[in-house]
């Protein structure tokens, strides 16, 4: 009986093994996906002129970049960040 057991054992550690095979196969490729999806976004966003930081958010030192924000304006130029349009993120929610 003892003979019996051992293949299928080696069965399943073998199925056990191909399945951990796959699964690393495929985070890879969502891996590899994710980073051409980022490179195409830079790509997108320096051809329209916009100079980005390191982690990819746009510069907001030069004039370009600044004049993005979508809502009124102060005299000087610069976004009202009393209305909504101007501000952005999840740690500005009034409540």
């Amino acid at each position: 009986k003892v003979v019996k057991m051992e293949p299928k054992k080696e069965m399943k550690k073998a199925e056990k093994k191909e399945m951990k095979a796959e699964k690393k196969e495929a985070k890879a490729e969502v891996k590899a996906a994710k980073k051409e999806m980022k490179a195409d976004e830079k790509e997108a966003k320096a051809a329209a002129g916009t100079k980005l930081k390191a982690d990819g958010t746009p510069d907001k030192r030069y004039k370009n970049n600044a004049a993005n924000a979508d809502g009124p304006k102060k005299k000087d130029g610069t976004p009202d960040m009393r209305f909504k349009a101007n501000r952005t993120g999840a740690g500005n929610k009034k409540g």
